[in-house]
């Protein structure tokens, strides 16, 4: 989930292992906490391995997760008002400790976020079996016979933007949109992992004729598998901003001077993701500690383009900070 790790809701902590074992009960086998621990151990590469400990996280994987390297100073002010608000700092939300705010690891190395592609792809691309296809979509599961043997798939043949622009006028001269690509199928001899994401996947699913029958007949979709859960028990995720502003100027965070010191040490503002770091977790009076159903996610600070000439501000106002409380 891009750069943010936290709450990381792996089985990482006492609470997630409540979670799954819940869910093993619900008749998820293979989900319990001692069956997929060992996977997430063996995937981390923990940068800060004598800080959060080794009960629940691990080193030597392919996916770098540390801190950022920088922090705004107003970061260290909201965990002190945690600690004097009685919520508390911990070190590591996805440890023993899962209530209360903490500066949050996140998936990348030394101020460089570190993408799946870049963790598990790119080191073994070269590999005579993998085949890695960019600019294609999945589009269905090819299935006969209540097995799968095949994918369909689009791909563009031209995948690129390209725009003229008059320089005095700003207008738009001449535009190269992507051409059309074509639809595709390639064969399977063993299996299909279908692993699109919370919204793709049912979408790829229902589309090669398995989810709701009623919903399928609706679209002319030939129903392999009537299967009511597919896309549904989706639930909103409320969130609810509280903003203010701070008696600080709205700097330009993104000066020569701050590029030059990433550019060469990976620190300074822009290595970090400003107050989006900083997350806390807590429980309200409808629950326990043992299962915290609200969190908090900070805003500010953030490196952003200013207008006008170099080391102008943002803006003539006060630096704006925002709050995000829901789960």
């Amino acid at each position: 989930m891009d750069t943010k790790q936290l709450p990381r809701r792996v089985p990482a902590s006492q609470q997630t292992a409540s979670a799954l074992f819940l869910w093993v009960e619900l008749g998820a086998e293979g989900l319990s906490y001692d069956e997929v621990l060992p996977y997430f151990l063996k995937g981390e590469d923990n940068g800060e391995i004598d800080d959060v400990g080794t009960a629940y996280h691990a080193t030597g994987g392919p996916m770098s997760v540390e801190r950022f390297p920088y922090q705004p100073p107003f970061a260290a002010a909201i965990l002190n008002a945690s600690v004097e608000a009685g919520f508390g700092v911990s070190e590591d939300l996805n440890g023993a400790h899962f209530t209360g705010f903490t500066i949050g690891q996140a998936s990348n190395k030394k101020g460089v976020r570190r993408s799946n592609a870049a963790a598990y792809l790119r080191p073994i691309r070269h590999r005579s079996n993998l085949h890695i296809s960019l600019n294609t979509t999945v589009t269905r599961v090819l299935i006969e016979n209540n097995a799968t043997y095949g994918v369909e798939y689009y791909k563009r043949t031209i995948y690129f933007l390209l725009y003229f622009f008059r320089a005095s006028t700003g207008k738009l001269l001449v535009e190269y949109p992507p051409q059309d690509g074509e639809v595709s199928t390639i064969n399977v001899s063993r299996e299909v992992v279908l692993s699109t994401g919370a919204l793709k996947t049912p979408f790829i699913l229902k589309h090669s004729g398995i989810g709701p029958k009623e919903e399928l007949e609706n679209f002319d979709i030939t129903v392999v598998k009537d299967l009511p859960g597919v896309g549904e028990n989706f639930h909103d995720h409320p969130t609810f901003p509280v903003s203010f502003t701070l008696n600080d100027l709205d700097e330009y965070d993104d000066s020569w001077a701050v590029a030059v010191e990433y550019l060469t040490f990976r620190t300074w503002p822009l290595s970090s993701t400003g107050l989006t770091q900083v997350v806390g977790v807590l429980p309200n009076n409808d629950t326990t500690d043992e299962w915290p159903n609200v969190q908090l996610n900070p805003a500010g600070y953030q490196s952003g383009c200013a207008p006008g000439e170099i080391d102008a501000l943002k803006s003539s106002g006060k630096r704006s900070v925002s709050i995000s409380v829901g789960w």
